[in-house]
């Protein structure tokens, strides 16, 4: 059956077949910390910085701390 011979989908890969990819860190100067990361068709670019000071004095908590992410598309892959 499908299912048997190894393959997941209608795709050209098996289950057992290594998706080519392509990593490299530190692209962006600007970030504390960058990678760049391809694996197949979906490439991706992740940047983090800070630590930042927070906008409110009143959330001087030093317990917890905040998230804030940003998330872009780029307009050819839509």
């Amino acid at each position: 059956t499908f299912a048997s011979s190894g393959w997941l989908d209608g795709r050209q890969r098996r289950q057992v077949d290594v998706r080519s990819g392509f990593v490299r860190c530190g692209l962006n100067s600007q970030a504390k910390g960058s990678a760049y990361i391809e694996a197949g068709n979906t490439k991706l670019i992740c940047c983090v910085y800070g630590p930042r000071e927070t906008e409110r004095k009143d959330e001087t908590n030093m317990k917890s701390g905040r998230l804030i992410t940003d998330m872009r598309f780029s307009p050819f892959s839509c």
